[in-house]
């Protein structure tokens, strides 16, 4: 959803040239020109940074929003299977926004929940996992303000999905509800069978942070 700014807020000529420079940038090559991107500049205003946060949001409208993966569409009679997922864009555009959330103050204008709830159903682990830093970083920066943060349609379901049944073989199959924590749950099947099994490998730990990540959120939203 685009933020809707309640009046003009003039912004330092270094954020207009980023602003510029990025809303610029066509939205297939997003990832081109956000690679590497930091916070170089002084003490941030959501409100500066509007156009990108939109620029973002079309991004989503155009290549994410409408799948039947992230709808959880796939399967059903006439629903054919997507193309790639555009994933080299959609981690660009999250790791971008959790730099802005970051680093910015007025976090309660951000308004783009609703895409990254769709992305918890994404059919790549390691954007769902993206996706729920994203989450952590919005709340953690915006639970202390005197506005109350909404969660938006059917983020609690896909979260508790997430979180929960991560221990067992049976416990693990109401995460086939999502694609890519389908493949995370069939992943730690696979790699904790026993219980005197060896120490996670790298990968088995991310997938269990993302887990981690997954209950903290849900739990907030729960509040």
């Amino acid at each position: 959803m685009k933020i809707k700014q309640k009046k003009a807020v003039e912004a330092p000529a270094q954020v207009k040239h980023a602003v510029q420079q990025i809303t610029s940038t066509p939205l297939a090559e997003l990832a081109s020109v956000l690679r590497g991107f930091k916070w170089t500049f002084d003490k941030g205003d959501i409100n500066h940074w509007v156009s990108v946060l939109d620029h973002f949001d079309s991004f989503f409208e155009e290549f994410t929003s409408k799948r039947a993966d992230v709808q959880l569409r796939l399967g059903e009679a006439g629903v054919e299977a997507d193309s790639p997922f555009p994933t080299t864009g959609c981690l660009a555009v999250l790791s971008a926004t959790c730099v802005l959330l970051e680093n910015c103050s007025n976090k309660t204008a951000y308004s783009s929940s609703e895409h990254l709830t769709n992305l918890l159903a994404a059919p790549v682990p390691e954007v769902v996992a993206a996706a729920v830093q994203t989450f952590q970083v919005l709340l953690r920066k915006t639970h202390h303000t005197s506005v109350r943060w909404v969660a938006p349609p059917g983020l609690s379901q896909r979260l508790l999905c997430l979180s929960k049944g991560w221990g067992g073989k049976e416990e693990v199959r109401a995460l086939e509800l999502l694609p890519a924590a389908g493949q995370a749950c069939q992943f730690l099947q696979n790699q904790t069978c026993a219980d005197n099994a060896a120490p996670a490998s790298g990968a088995l730990q991310q997938l269990q942070q993302q887990h981690r990540s997954a209950c903290s959120v849900h739990e907030f939203v729960r509040r």
